[in-house]
């Protein structure tokens, strides 16, 4: 089991659960572009709840029977997330005990799970999950009924999770990443004035004061579209390649060999075996790596419903790493002396 203080550790340096395990990204990416994600909190210190707020809660409670207590999955939770699914669409999870446990046996994952149950009369209208460590809890999941869809249950069960933790004098409620370029994630920013894990000082300020030039999409763009106007001016001509399976290594044991990057450098031409030179740049570490690669068609199941297809991708498998450097002008003599060679 994962220490309260742990997950609080984990948390505030940008890590969520996922499954059994936790994880971290700075990006998202989809067949048409790479977003940025940013990790956010609410502090709960000297948090009150808007009037907005609280009529939204009343109104719940005044048609609704609210509880809260440890996870308890039934099959009431897993029908009502069915229906959940087909309202929402998209590429998830079918099952519950998948989303939260992955496909260990029996069903446990090292985490304190709380939640929220919303029922009208006996049937069960909605839940949320959170975890709960030593001062924070991270919300997971908000499930509602479709046929309820006009109060808001998705939303309330968040408000419920912040006044649960602000009853217990925890400090922050953290409900993973919003994407600055994209509005999907938008509902998040209503609980209240959210902080942002700063992803090039790493430490916590307020959302708004978070340049758009500090999003990592941003910052990867910026320096990827430099170096190759440099490269450009040595005689490197490349292009710039999204690669949407970048997260395929951390995921996937047998694709360790794939790369790990979601924005890379392609150069042109192919090499005479088909393969090519990917120039990469690493935001965490400040380096550029240079590596011979080549790509391979596959597929990915983004969903345990097997009368789903599986979705057609392509895979950047890597044959060599051959240099690393602070600087795109590091990995010159290689490209130059490739292109000699040809």
């Amino acid at each position: 089991m994962l220490a309260p203080e742990d997950l609080d550790r984990w948390l505030a340096r940008g890590w969520f659960r996922s499954g059994s395990a936790l994880f971290t990204t700075s990006f998202l990416a989809s067949r048409e572009s790479l977003t940025s994600a940013l990790w956010t909190r609410l502090p709960l210190t000297d948090h009150r709840s808007t009037k907005s707020h609280r009529r939204a809660l009343n109104r719940v409670e005044r048609r609704f029977r609210v509880e809260s207590g440890p996870l308890h999955l039934t099959p009431a939770h897993q029908q009502l997330y069915e229906r959940y699914l087909t309202h929402v669409g998209g590429a998830r999870v079918r099952s519950l005990q998948r989303f939260l446990f992955d496909d260990t046996e029996p069903p446990s994952a090292p985490f304190h799970t709380n939640e929220i149950r919303i029922f009208d009369g006996d049937e069960l209208v909605a839940f949320s999950l959170f975890d709960v460590g030593q001062r924070s809890v991270q919300s997971l999941m908000g499930v509602y009924d479709p046929a309820h869809a006009a109060f808001g249950l998705g939303f309330a069960t968040m408000l419920l999770e912040i006044r649960w933790a602000v009853d217990r004098d925890l400090e922050f409620h953290y409900s993973g990443y919003i994407l600055p370029e994209d509005s999907s994630m938008d509902y998040k920013r209503r609980v209240g004035p959210l902080e942002v894990l700063d992803p090039i000082h790493h430490d916590w300020i307020p959302l708004e004061s978070l340049p758009s030039t500090s999003w990592p999409g941003n910052r990867l763009r910026t320096e990827l579209q430099e170096a190759r106007s440099t490269l450009a001016y040595h005689g490197v001509d490349t292009h710039l390649d999204h690669y949407r399976m970048f997260e395929a290594p951390a995921w996937q044991p047998d694709l360790k060999n794939c790369l790990g990057h979601p924005l890379v450098l392609v150069r042109e031409p192919a090499l005479a075996d088909g393969s090519r030179h990917l120039v990469a740049y690493d935001l965490d570490s400040d380096t550029w790596s240079l590596a011979r690669g080549v790509m391979v068609p596959g597929e990915i199941r983004r969903t345990d419903d097997s009368s789903v297809p599986p979705d057609p991708v392509s895979f950047w498998v890597l044959l060599a790493q051959l240099k690393n450097g602070v600087s795109p002008e590091d990995l010159l003599p290689d490209l130059l002396r490739a292109r000699l060679s040809e």
